[in-house]
């Protein structure tokens, strides 16, 4: 969602940083998975935990390593930081990523810290860091239109090429938003919070579908943001 479905995996895998200490322990707020499917084949799974202020989830495309990611959010379903990691293809569920990677948004900015140094990129106020067929974290667009009444042009800094484009969220019905960037149409079904509960890419035949909370259970992030 919010990019090229199912697309290769990131072209900033090079980026990694060490990522230590535990978060502080919160209470869950909301948990589940959003999955895409083509028929009967389930091409997308991505199964999170979100909690007041943090979004972690793991991504699994059909054929492709598996990313997890850990957002720190900040008010108006902002995203202060955004931790990714990428590993090797069928690697057990407690390995070790073989790639990091860590992007802060600060203001009109976003930085990627690795080893080597700090890299600077511009991008729009408010922006929303995102990686492609990161399901979950896309939800934070049609929540941020919720808020704001059903319409939002929210800026979105897409990691595969660091770019930033306009996401334009509008109301359909009274519980259906179109999401638009460029020329993909995506219309969604979402309660009053501005959460999926499913939807269609139009004119493909890749079909949004909402998981129990159940989906999420044994979910083990080990990204873990380090104190400031």
């Amino acid at each position: 969602m919010i990019n090229h479905l199912v697309a290769p995996s990131l072209r900033m895998v090079a980026l990694s940083v060490a990522i230590s200490a535990p978060l502080f322990a919160q209470s869950v707020a909301d948990r589940g998975a959003l999955a895409i499917r083509s028929g009967n084949d389930t091409v997308v799974v991505d199964r999170f935990i979100r909690t007041a202020d943090t979004l972690k989830g793991t991504v699994q495309v059909k054929g492709q390593p598996r990313i997890d990611y850990l957002a720190l959010l900040g008010p108006n379903d902002r995203v202060r930081v955004l931790l990714l990691g990428v590993f090797a293809p069928g690697a057990a569920p407690d390995a070790a990523p073989i790639q990091r990677i860590r992007m802060t948004v600060q203001g009109d900015t976003v930085v990627a810290e690795t080893p080597s140094g700090t890299q600077r990129m511009a991008t729009t106020a408010g922006a929303i860091p995102m990686f492609n067929n990161a399901l979950a974290l896309s939800e934070l667009f049609t929540r941020r239109a919720r808020a704001a009444g059903g319409t939002a042009d929210v800026p979105y800094f897409a990691m595969n090429g660091g770019t930033t484009l306009t996401v334009a969220v509008r109301p359909a019905t009274a519980d259906t938003l179109t999401v638009s960037i460029a020329t993909q149409v995506q219309r969604f079904r979402v309660d009053p919070a501005g959460r999926i509960l499913g939807g269609v890419v139009a004119g493909t035949p890749f079909e949004f579908v909402r998981l129990g909370a159940e989906a999420a259970n044994g979910l083990n992030v080990m990204l873990r943001l380090a104190p400031d």
